[in-house]
């Protein structure tokens, strides 16, 4: 076994299935997983080459691989921050598979950078925060045009109980509005 998965309170995981150039294997409940560690049993033997962990989202076939992060022999282990739980792409599934695949540290680097610019929870963040302002703005009674907003003392009681209302009836709600 070349590599392994943990996932905080399971037991390790190095079930992956070798197929025609990259390993997969399903996992369960992905929207309950907050974080994973990713690691190396044993050294690549190549040192220009890392290994990239993805997920494939159902249906597997024609699914596009999203990037999760890498392992390399500089770097044998490291911890990922998922993002499932708000990712409306994937706490809809029961299952998805993770895929690993051999790549070179140079196009590791490039899904690196990639991937801190466009990360779900920074995504997630911008859209509470746009919920917040809507709210907060269908309160302002100010008629005149300047850039004083004037809402209620108690504007972030109310609607962090509408927030969190609308978030236990569907954690995907932000996502849906402008």
């Amino acid at each position: 076994k070349m590599f392994g998965i943990l996932i905080p309170g399971k037991e390790i995981m190095t079930n992956f299935e070798e197929y025609d150039g990259f390993w997969a294997m399903d996992l369960e409940n992905p929207s309950e997983i907050n974080v994973l560690g990713f690691y190396l049993n044993v050294p690549i033997a190549d040192d220009t080459m890392g290994a990239s962990l993805y997920i494939s989202k159902p249906p597997h076939e024609t699914a596009e691989l999203d990037f999760i992060g890498a392992v390399a022999n500089t770097r044998p282990s490291d911890i990922f921050h998922t993002g499932w739980a708000v990712d409306p792409s994937v706490n809809i599934h029961s299952s998805i598979k993770l895929v690993v695949k051999p790549e070179s540290l140079e196009s590791i680097k490039s899904l690196v950078e990639l991937k801190e610019s466009n990360h779900i929870t920074q995504q997630f963040a911008m859209k509470v925060a746009k919920n917040l302002f809507n709210f907060m703005e269908s309160f302002n009674t100010s008629t005149s045009s300047d850039t004083i907003l004037q809402v209620p003392a108690n504007v972030f009681n109310k609607w962090y109980d509408k927030f969190t209302m609308k978030f236990k009836y569907d954690p995907n709600f932000v996502f849906k509005t402008d």
